[in-house]
This record gives structure tokens, sequence and C-alpha cells, in this order.
């Protein structure tokens, strides 16, 4: 693979980890002999990973138009071939590394807005191929007179940035010079003047473009003055979570119904379009394990979304994250009770599974939700999982069939989040609700080993990624090895494993191949039923889910019978062959 280009889609997340192409090692199903990458125009957040200096045969790089930070990495000078590198509009900080002085074949360098800062170094004007340099919209302490001075280099910086000190007599000119600087500075200004009434123009048609009219809603959405919304939020006094929409409030109806308020953010690459798909969608999709509109708001070009409050936070927020968080949706929640044990943990996964299937299946026109993942999957008081975030889901057309949505696929813009995205949407942009498994199949072993969907290092082992950590475990015979060793000796190694061969069926590189959530359902009923075995012979009886042999589910508010009975894997080989065995459900 030459070149990798995904830029200008909405992927969110940190930058995959790309291995050295020496060990031939393959990423998504390619190996890598990279060329050319672009992952401009994204929502990537994080880092730009060390492992990237391998990529020796690299020429271009573009990481533009992200929200990357930290430091730039000094080993991007171990890239010889590299002839463009832009690392625009992000919010990279700290100096530009000396190390950059062995990029020799470097052309063009952009470093446009960030926050880098120091003295750029002289070392750059000694790179003979480089020909650009953009420095604009930085915090730099100093230029080098020879850089500034060096003939044949297009150099851009803003603001008055000074000679460093270590040049002696400055930025001395001539006459002819002078006069240069005068003219120059007539027409940048001139420019700078046109510039501003073009953006202003452009900024008002994006505007425009970008807002809704109460008319374009749907008549069942309730819709609330932003002056209700103040109210109900105590004036957005309490955040509770924050994603790639904006952040979300904690508020109260005048009933005393706990809310969610989400409030788009102004930086927010989700537009009208999203928004609009997300009302629209959940007016008419009635479920208990997909999150329900209450309303929403269009005062003062606001775009905010209102839900039923989930009490219990994010399944994410229970495997990763510390409850002392300022912006954790769970209120007042120790770090103990923020450990889920096994049991519940398939509940978990048994509801969210339900939510994901009921779009699949029995929407009409079916729905794929397109970016599924633990962060959302929201949970209620009694922890029964709900699917939220349906802005980026795709609504298949009326003459769609099952063979389209499960293996032709529908043709799109690649959307979702970096580690959950399953690879052959990823390649052919087609979309289908395996995709949705794939990212399932994910959620499954974050559940299991209490790692997140983008881990890429993992303890004695060179494994890249979540998958490949585990199947390692499995081919050693050391499962222990890899379940989240807060789980303890809590549960049915039987049971785990068929967990494993679940996920890992889910995330077959071919989506025909792969399970339905249907299939998914009748795994984790009998998961649960091993389960229960178990836990029927130890003193202690929970109270929670139960499922019988017969295939009675219960919990204590609601009784639902299942007509069927559960689906079995086939043994050794079902992570390469699933072998689905499954009666009428």
């Amino acid at each position: 693979m030459e070149f990798r280009n995904v830029s200008s889609n909405r992927i969110s997340g940190n930058l995959p980890l790309l291995p050295d192409p020496s060990t031939q090692t393959t990423f998504m199903g390619f190996k890598l002999v990279l060329k050319k990458i672009d992952f401009s125009n994204n929502s990537f957040t994080g880092e730009i990973p060390e492992s990237w200096s391998g990529l020796s045969f690299l020429e271009e790089m573009n990481l533009a138009y992200n929200s990357l930070q930290g430091s730039l990495p000094k080993e991007i000078g171990r890239l010889s071939l590299l002839k463009t590198l832009n690392l625009s509009n992000n919010q990279f900080s700290g100096p530009i590394p000396d190390d950059f002085r062995r990029l020799t074949k470097l052309q063009t360098l952009d470093l446009r807005n960030n926050r880098l800062t120091g003295s750029v170094p002289e070392a750059l004007g000694n790179l003979s191929n480089l020909q650009s340099l953009f420095l604009d919209n930085n915090s730099f302490s100093c230029i080098p007179t020879a850089l500034a001075k060096k003939a044949q280099l297009n150099i851009t910086y803003s603001g008055k940035v000074p000679p460093c000190h270590s040049d002696h007599g400055g930025l001395s000119l001539s006459r002819t010079g002078i006069i240069g600087v005068a003219v120059g500075s007539f027409v940048c200004a001139f420019g700078a003047v046109l510039a501003i009434a073009l953006l202003l123009i452009g900024t008002k048609k994006k505007r425009s473009g970008n807002q809704l009219s109460k008319d374009a809603m749907p008549k069942s959405a309730k819709a609330f003055s932003l002056r209700e919304i103040k109210t109900m939020t105590e004036n957005f006094k309490q955040p509770i979570g924050k994603g790639g929409f904006g952040v979300v409030y904690y508020g109260k109806l005048p009933s005393g119904k706990e809310i969610a308020v989400k409030v788009k953010a102004a930086d927010s690459k989700q537009g009208a379009k999203e928004f609009l798909n997300e009302v629209q969608l959940l007016c008419r999709l009635h479920h208990r394990n997909i999150v329900p509109i209450l309303g929403y708001c269009l005062d003062e070009e606001q775009q905010i979304l209102v839900y039923e409050y989930m009490p219990q936070g994010t399944l994410f927020d229970h495997l990763h994250q510390p409850s002392t968080d300022s912006t954790s949706s769970r209120k007042g929640a120790s770090s103990s009770e923020n450990i889920l044990d096994w049991k519940r943990r398939l509940n978990i996964l048994l509801s969210a599974a339900r939510g994901l299937e009921y779009l699949h299946k029995d929407c009409k026109p079916p729905v794929i939700h397109r970016d599924v993942k633990s962060s959302n999957i929201l949970l209620t008081e009694k922890l029964e999982g709900k699917v939220s975030d349906l802005g980026i889901s795709k609504q298949a057309y009326e003459p769609d069939t099952d063979e389209t949505l499960n293996m032709t696929g529908i043709s799109t813009a690649v959307q979702g989040t970096w580690g959950y995205l399953d690879p052959e949407y990823f390649t052919s942009h087609k979309l289908t609700a395996k995709s949705d498994v794939y990212s399932f199949g994910v959620i499954l072993l974050e559940v299991v080993t209490g790692k997140r969907a983008q881990c890429q290092k993992f303890p004695d082992s060179e494994a890249i990624s979540l998958k490949g950590w585990v199947e390692e475990a499995l081919e050693e015979n050391a499962l222990e090895s890899m379940i989240d060793p807060r789980l303890k000796d809590e549960y049915s190694e039987e049971a785990m494993v068929m967990v494993v061969k679940v996920a890992l069926s889910c995330l077959l590189p071919e989506g025909a191949k792969r399970p339905d959530m249907g299939d998914i359902i009748r795994n984790l009923l009998e998961v649960l039923e091993k389960e229960e075995k178990l836990i029927s012979k130890s003193p202690e009886v929970s109270d929670e889910i139960t499922v019988t042999s017969t295939g009675q589910f219960s919990d204590p508010a609601t009784t639902v019978t299942l007509e069927g009975t559960s689906l079995s894997l086939a043994s050794s080989d079902s992570t390469t062959n699933p072998g689905w065995k499954m009666s009428p459900r």
C-alpha cells in the first residue's frame, strides 16, 4: 500500500499505531509500505505515535485540521525520505525539534496555527531542498536572520518575531530592501482587507447553511426555548460529559424528571445535517435500549438536544475512567462502585445488543448506527445498557434488502471512531450492518480485558491491537493473562472463552462471515445461562437479571418470554469459520 487517504471524514480517536514496515506487519489487512499519509480534516486527538518513525519510505505526511496535541516528536527526523510535512491547524506545543535538520529531502514544512514556542531552529536553513516554511500564528520567540534572509525560501510568519540574539546586527535592510518592505506592506495590507471581507462573506454563508428552522424539525419533537434550557440546567451549571458534538449538562424538567442537555460547541465538526438526522431518527425509534430524545432547542442559532438522563454514565466510564472526573456523567459515584462485575457486564452487553438488533432488524427502514463504541452505551440506574448518539447513523432506503444491508453495503463516506472502525467499510466505503457488528466485537474485547479500544501497547507482547493481543493469548493458552484483573476469579472460564470467540467472530475481515446481532444475543443468553449455573452453586444468589434453561428472561421490572433456544459456536476453529448453528428465536 503506497497511499492511505482518509482525509475529510469524521474519524475521531487517537492516530493508529503504524508499525515499522521491516516487520512485515499488516494494518487493517494491508502490508505497510507507505509513501503518503493523508489524515487531514478529521477529529483525531492525542499525539503522533513514536512508531511512525519506522515508516522509512514515507514521502508525504498530512495531518492538518485535526485536534492533535503534545510536542512535535523528534522521531519524525528519522523519516529521511520525507518531502512534505503538514501539521498545520492543530494544537501542537513546544519547540520545533532540532532533529528536523535531518529531513534533507524536505521541500515543504507547514506548521501554521498551532501553539509552538521557542526559537525556530537555524538548522532548517541548511536543508537545501526546503522551498516553503509556513510558521504563521504560533508563539515563536525569535527567527534566525540567516533563515529569514535565505534566498529561494518562501517563509511566512505572523506578528513581529524578532531575530535571535545570536544574530549580530539583526535583520538590517538596504534602501532597496526598505522600499521593498514598504511596497510589500501595502500589498499585504490590501490583501488582508480583501481576505477579511471574503472570510466574512464565507462565514455568513456557512452559518446560514448550518442553521435549521423549526419548520424542518419533526412535529412530534418538543421545541424548548433557550430560556427554558437555561432554567432547567441552572444556566449550564453542571457539565457531565463531552463529545464530538459538544458539552453535555445535567438538568431537570419542571416535573422533576432528570435530563441530559447536549449543547453543540462552536468548533464542532457535526453540523445541521447530523442534528436533524438524530432528531428525526429518535422521534421514530422507540425501544427500551435506545436512549430517547425529549426535545431540542434552536433559539439564537443554538443547536441543543435534550435526552433522558442516564444516571450511571457510560460503559466506557465504568471500564476506563476514574469516577472522580469533574465531567463524569455519574453523580457521587465512588471508585469501588465504578467496577462492574462479570455478570453486570454481560447484562449491559445483552441490552445494548438488543438495541442494535432493533435498529438493524425491526426499524423500517433499517438504521446502521455507524459509531458503536463503549462511550455510546449509556447506563440506567439499574445498569441496563442503552444505545445513544445516532447523529451520523445511516438510514437505509426503503427498497434496500437484507442483502444490501448485510452483504452489498451502502456507498458512503467513512465516519466513526478509530479503534472501532470496520476495516472493510474503511477500505471499500461500503457500509453494512456488519460494520456495527465489528464495532460491537471491539466492545466485547474491551469488556473482557478492561483495555481501551485504541490500546496499542500490551505487557510482554508485540501485538499492536486489542484483537491481536487477545488472539495471541488464546494461541498461547494464556487466557488469564488478558482478562481484566478486576474481575478476579468470579466468572466461568467456559463462558469467558465463549464471549472471546464471539468477539473474534465479529472481527473477521469479511463482513459476510460475521454474525448478526441476533446471533450475538443468542450467544450472550447462553453465556448468562452458564454463569447462572455457576452462581447457583454459591451461597449468594443474585437478584439481578436471570436466564433460565427454557429461555425465560426476567428481571424485577419486566418478564419477557424468548421464543426459541440459544446459539452455539463451532469449537476450535470458530474464529476463522464461525459455523453458526441456530434454532428459530
